[in-house]
């Protein structure tokens, strides 16, 4: 069975030669972070989240990272759906006893979302 063994985050970020201007702000760089997904055969896949701040974004990949090393990287959906139930609350919320880690807070939902991406 091929398991995960690690996750790296590989933070980039570029200036522009102009400006460019969204509905929100202007931007002077272009960020994105290459996510490697690596496994205990040696195989690697790569994936790339456009997301800011990248220092919360990459904090957040490590944490998730954590959860998953060590499953089958072939299960996909179960990585998937496990990951995402962490996102929304759950019966008994707070004291829940299902042997899950506790929802993430709503503040975080942003870069959660982000790194989920990524895996």
């Amino acid at each position: 069975m091929t398991r995960i063994a690690d996750i790296r985050t590989h933070p980039l970020t570029v200036r522009l030669a102009e400006p460019l201007f969204t509905a929100h702000e202007r931007h002077t760089s272009a960020h994105l972070i290459v996510i490697e997904v690596r496994t205990d055969d040696g195989l690697v896949g790569t994936a790339e989240v456009h997301a800011t701040p990248m220092p919360a974004v990459c904090d957040w990949v490590a944490r998730l990272a954590e959860l998953v090393r060590g499953q089958d990287a072939l299960a996909t959906t179960a990585l998937w759906e496990r990951l995402f139930a962490l996102t929304s609350p759950r019966p008994a919320g707070m004291f829940a006893r299902d042997g899950l880690p506790m929802p993430f807070a709503r503040s975080a939902r942003a870069h959660v979302m982000a790194a989920l991406g990524g895996i």
